[in-house]
């Protein structure tokens, strides 16, 4: 609503102004004190604000030494950090190990052959990229079907997480470059081709020249292992160093073979052969399957005489097979039924199963472990068992067969590769691409134990990642996973800051100008519950705790201590002992139920909680805001009020000085007319 402006008609005082004035006059007392109260009550509020948050720091760094889990921190220290770096948990436990980085992870790399140039055309079709158990697709039409094209075409592909693709030109030409994202063995990019626009997926022309293939080479074991093979019989050769190679690099010195096997001694087997491969392949780039082991015996039908082949005459991988009595009448099939069910019956130990039709025996053994039958010859069963082929001087041994996979060539060599049933020799790619990088897992030692890994961070230890940086197979250095005792006083420096600091505000905020009689007073001098606070955590600082556990039950026997300042103050030289020498008692000083950390952390808590002490004071100066606020607003009432009643009774009063000034003026013109009055100039 617009003011009315009023100046007097009658007496020419400004009659607004006026009254303006005399409210101003009359409430500024009024202001004076109300504006007084609400900055110093505002002041207050701030103060409070600006100490509760310096309290939670302090609470901060206490409820970082309140629980016993706070002091189980680890440092890791390298033995050589241009090799490995080594980062323990709070799960790990100090403790020292021997570390020798044999290899580092690496990611597959397959580079194709001469493509020609970026802007060369391929041909269109549908490539199926796979990286160990993941793989996806990419559709190559005429709009992408040029080198450039097809290699941002699988940079883009939806579900591409597996490789990366990039152009490579040298002298000969330009070659798209596939990399796997993931190191590892078991990670190895194969790229296969469906819908060639040539219509061939499988030659290297078209788009199938982008195809990866695998080269493969079986041994020849596991074909013939029957009664009368004679490569199954007698001993087997040992595969002693350098005997099998691949790629020039022994790998046969940790698979020796023999021939008298229990059912556990697998030594020359396809399952020792190919953990040998198997073990260099980080380096050869050749893998091992095994296949089955297979052993089959011909039994006789109508014999001369009964046979009993008791416990102990026939055993398979040193068990005891139980055939029993074969009669001299019996048929093919019940002879062969009996051998069945007499090797079943030990399958569990031995790990071989039988099976069979009318005089024909067939065991197996799915693991590929070795098979070997064994005949302890007595009078009555010796003649039988050597129909059989198998006798004291002729045991028979069965393999299952070894094939070797590699993305690359495979070359066989070695003194003797035909003890592992390997022919010399180089068995290449089908496809037109070749190997840039082989994927191969980490290898390291610690402790003397082999350790694999597809990536360089190794978490084989509980607890502990080792990071692998650099391989030295030449060079073994030792790790420690140790308490941090650094991190530890550092967490004794920040509660020592933050205390000191809390401290610091609190002299501020209840400071006494004396020399300028209280002109510049601290916002909360005299206040009550900040001067309680301060003592009660002072006292919780320098007292005592009660049954720690421990041999420390104060501050200061472990170096810290409150000035006559009323600062804390530490001993570096007093904590690095107490750290290093006896942790376990610092931690039960802090963290016991009584401890220092858990006694200041719940009186904390009394303050700084929703509802708590603090939120009291400062709920009671909202109060008393709010009441001066309420006496402010009731001050601006009775002052419009105020200005309503002075305005009217200027008003009144400039009309009957109005009233006056017009009859004055009407009595001076009467007296003009009169007679003898002169008229003056």
């Amino acid at each position: 609503m617009a003011s009315i402006s009023v100046t007097g008609i009658g007496s020419g005082v400004d009659i607004n102004q006026l009254v303006t004035d005399l409210v101003s006059a009359e409430r500024k007392p009024f202001d004076d004190l109300y504006n007084a109260q609400e900055a110093e009550l505002l002041a207050e509020k701030t103060a409070w604000a600006s100490f509760d948050a310096q309290v939670v720091k302090f609470e901060t760094a206490l409820k970082a030494l309140n629980e016993s889990t706070d002091f189980d921190v680890l440092t890791g220290t390298s033995g050589d950090t241009s090799l490995y770096t080594i980062t323990p948990s709070s799960t790990a436990a100090p403790s020292s190990y021997n570390i020798k980085v044999s290899s580092l992870a690496t990611a597959h790399k397959v580079v194709t052959g001469d493509l020609g140039s970026t802007t060369s055309t391929i041909n269109t079709g549908t490539l199926g990229i796979t990286v160990g158990s993941s793989s996806f697709s990419v559709t190559i039409t005429s709009s992408n079907y040029t080198v450039a094209g097809i290699r941002d075409a699988i940079n883009n592909a939806t579900g591409n997480t597996l490789v990366d693709a990039t152009t490579i030109s040298d002298t000969s030409g330009t070659k798209l470059v596939l990399s796997s994202k993931q190191t590892g063995q078991a990670n190895g990019v194969v790229v296969n081709v469906t819908s060639d626009g040539d219509g061939n997926d499988t030659d290297n022309a078209g788009l199938s020249q982008l195809k990866t293939s695998k080269a493969s080479v079986a041994s020849t074991i596991g074909s013939t292992n029957t009664e009368s093979g004679a490569a199954n019989s007698g001993s087997l050769s040992t595969l002693a160093s350098g005997e099998l190679t691949l790629g020039g690099i022994d790998v046969g010195a940790s698979a020796a073979a023999d021939d008298t096997l229990s059912s556990t001694d697998n030594a020359g087997s396809a399952i020792a052969i190919a953990a040998a491969i198997n073990a260099k392949s980080f380096t050869t780039g050749v893998s091992a399957t095994t296949s089955q082991t297979t052993f089959i015996f011909d039994v006789a039908g109508s014999l001369s005489s009964a046979v009993d082949l008791a416990a102990g005459e026939l055993k398979i991988n040193g068990t005891n097979v139980d055939v029993g009595n074969i009669a001299a009448s019996g048929t093919a099939a019940a002879t062969a039924s009996a051998f069945i069910t007499a090797i079943n019956a030990v399958t569990s130990v031995t790990g071989i199963t039988a099976s069979g039709t009318t005089s024909v025996v067939t065991l197996t053994a799915s693991d590929a472990r070795n098979i070997q039958f064994q005949a302890a010859v007595t009078t009555n069963s010796a003649s039988y068992l050597t129909s059989l082929g198998v006798a004291d001087s002729t045991n028979k041994v069965a393999r299952g067969s070894v094939t070797l996979v590699s993305s690359g060539n495979i070359t066989v060599g070695g003194t003797a590769p035909t003890d592992a049933d390997f022919s010399a020799g180089t068995t290449s790619q089908s496809s037109s691409t070749s190997v840039l990088a082989t994927a191969a897992d980490a290898k390291l030692e610690i402790d003397g134990l082999t350790v694999s890994s597809s990536n360089n961070s190794v978490t084989n230890i509980s607890g502990v990642t080792i990071n692998l940086l650099k391989a030295d197979d030449t060079k073994t250095t030792t790790a420690f996973v140790s308490s941090d005792t650094t991190t530890l006083i550092g967490k004794i420096d920040t509660l020592v800051t933050e205390y000191n600091a809390l401290f610091t505000l609190s002299e501020q905020l209840d400071f006494y100008d004396a020399e300028n009689d209280g002109e510049t007073n601290g916002a909360l001098i005299g206040d009550p519950t900040l001067g309680t606070f301060m003592s009660q955590i002072k006292d919780k600082l320098i007292g005592a705790v009660t049954s720690p556990g421990g041999t420390f039950d104060t501050l200061a026997e472990i170096g810290v201590t409150i000035d006559e300042k009323g600062f804390l103050q530490k001993d570096t030289t007093m904590l690095n002992s107490a750290f290093s020498n006896n942790l376990s008692d610092v931690e039960k000083l802090f963290s016991s139920t009584n401890g220092v950390g858990n006694v200041l952390v719940n009186l904390l808590d009394d303050y700084t909680k929703t509802n708590g002490i603090f939120d009291e004071v400062v709920s009671r100066i909202n109060k008393e805001i709010a009441e001066v606020d309420g006496k402010q607003a009731e001050l601006n009432d009775d002052m419009t009020k105020r200005s309503a009643y002075l305005l009217s009774k200027l008003i009144t009063m400039d009309s009957i000085v109005a009233s006056l000034n017009a009859t004055s003026d009407f009595l001076t013109e009467q007296l003009k007319s009169l007679p003898g009055v002169v008229k003056k100039d």
